[in-house]
């Protein structure tokens, strides 16, 4: 929840903004690589897949 300077008690739901921290970069990247390397492989069925990229994240 975000609230402006000139009305500090107005606080809004973010949902016009894309609000994340510098300590959720990691899990994103991690998340994004894992991705690109089991699910968009093309290696083995996509079951197999599923199952590598659920066995990254263990």
């Amino acid at each position: 929840m975000r609230a402006a300077w000139e009305a500090p008690t107005s606080f809004g739901d973010g949902v016009a903004e894309v609000i994340g921290c510098v300590w959720e970069m990691n899990l994103i990247i991690h998340e994004t690589q894992s991705w690109m390397r089991t699910l968009l492989s093309g290696h083995g069925t996509q079951d197999d897949r599923l199952v590598r990229y659920m066995e990254d994240h263990a």
